[in-house]
């Protein structure tokens, strides 16, 4: 660490992210009353983090991916309202004992992120007049439950808890919350989900939880762009409000108990970039065509009971198409304009006929399962796959090809 800051009693801004420092601070840091930016993230620094709370002037203060230890202080160690602290950042280091909440007390602390702490214990209420607009403690052995006074935040923007092992149902939020971003991926949170979102939400992460039920249908808000609920026991049909934000770019409800048809306005949504629904109980059919997603690169609907065929999908930033354990049928056409594909999976469906010549353009291909379905004629040829003709030995470059069950009746170009 550098030595001789005792030198420099007015310095106001030090910044010595990444430098890999080691070992504790000094103890001279502490004597720099006019600090007010202090930037050490990315280190492999040592020592007390409740000893920043010391600086009087200091507003900024970001200490992430460092080895700092200890607790944060509590209300009989520091006078929380002579603290000036705008910033909290402390991500990936070994602060234990809790959240206090007196924390909170500060009246100019708006963002704090303590995420990846061993921290554990509950989660304490923050008043109502705080400025906070930013809340991130994923990973940080919470439980119990979110409190409810968290959603009567009138500054919150962001509030992230992914990770822990909190119980109980998510709060409803005020309908004038400016919340944006709400992820509480894997926990334990249960109960439906119907109370109406932020109106201006924009990511929604519940992944890996127990909620259960049927979703409402004006759950979700219209500015939406990000909804992930996978591996969740959700039943019933798909809310009829969730093509009708036009922002959509990830859509995953896999994992869970839906039934329905898919709605084909999710085909429409020219942000889209991952739509997942596999591992449901969905039927029906989709689109015989899908353009203008120029910006897809996963749809994977597999392990539902959908039929019809599969739609001709003209989706030139699409890397993987998942379909298999379906009950599709007819031909198979894919477009000249998924050079990218990389993971073609239709297994274990009703597709016939011959695959065509269009293989040849796609060049990327890591894995392709055609297994268990009626496709006849020549197997084509696929770039990157080298066929040694006299033993019909197949030499791939793919990492796995699986074109088992079929009634091909020979290799192309034989």
């Amino acid at each position: 660490f550098p030595s001789g800051l005792a030198n420099l009693p007015f310095l106001t801004d030090l910044n010595l992210g990444g430098c890999n420092l080691y070992g504790t601070y000094p103890d001279d840091l502490f004597s720099l009353s006019y600090l007010r930016y202090l930037r050490m993230p990315t280190n492999a620094l040592s020592g007390n983090i409740s000893r920043f709370f010391e600086l009087p002037s200091l507003e900024i203060l970001h200490v992430e991916l460092n080895r700092l230890y200890g607790t944060l202080p509590r209300n009989d160690e520091v006078d929380w309202r002579m603290s000036r602290i705008v910033e909290f950042h402390a991500v990936s280091n070994s602060i234990e004992n809790g959240l206090p909440s007196d924390i909170f007390r500060i009246t100019t602390l708006s963002q704090l992120d303590v995420s990846y702490n061993p921290l554990g214990g509950t989660l304490p209420e923050i008043p109502l007049s705080s400025p906070m607009s930013r809340l991130s403690l994923s990973q940080a052995e919470f439980e119990g439950t979110i409190p409810r006074n968290w959603t009567e935040l009138s500054l919150l923007l962001e509030l992230t808890l992914d990770a822990n092992s909190l119980t109980g149902t998510l709060p409803a939020f005020t309908r004038n919350s400016i919340l944006e971003i709400l992820i509480v991926d894997d926990n334990q949170l249960s109960g439906t989900l119907c109370d109406q979102l932020p109106i201006v939400l924009k990511e929604f992460r519940a992944k890996g939880n127990s909620f259960s039920g049927q979703i409402c249908d004006d759950v979700f808000p219209p500015l939406l762009e990000d909804v992930v609920l996978a591996n969740n026991d959700f039943f019933g049909t798909l809310p009829t409000s969730l093509p009708s934000s036009e922002a959509l770019q990830f859509v995953d409800f896999s994992g869970n108990s839906f039934v329905g048809t898919i709605p084909w306005g999710l085909f429409e949504i020219y942000p889209m970039q991952l739509l997942k629904f596999d591992n449901n109980m969905l039927s029906g059919s989709l689109p015989t065509e899908v353009r203008g997603l120029d910006k897809i690169s996963t749809i994977n609907l597999s392990n539902n009971r959908l039929s019809g065929s599969v739609p001709y999908f003209d989706c030139p930033e699409l890397t993987k198409l998942i379909l298999g354990n379906n009950s599709f049928s007819g031909e198979l056409v894919l477009a000249e304009s998924i050079t990218l594909l990389r993971v073609l999976d239709i297994r274990n469906n009703q597709l016939e006929g011959e695959l065509g010549d269009s293989w040849g353009g796609l060049g990327y291909l890591e894995e392709v399962y055609l297994n268990n379905n009626s496709f006849s004629g020549a197997f084509p040829i696929l770039r990157g796959l080298q066929i040694d003709f006299p033993t019909r030995r197949v030499i791939l470059d793919l990492a796995t090809l699986d074109a088992s069950y079929n009634q091909f009746t020979s290799l192309s170009g034989a």
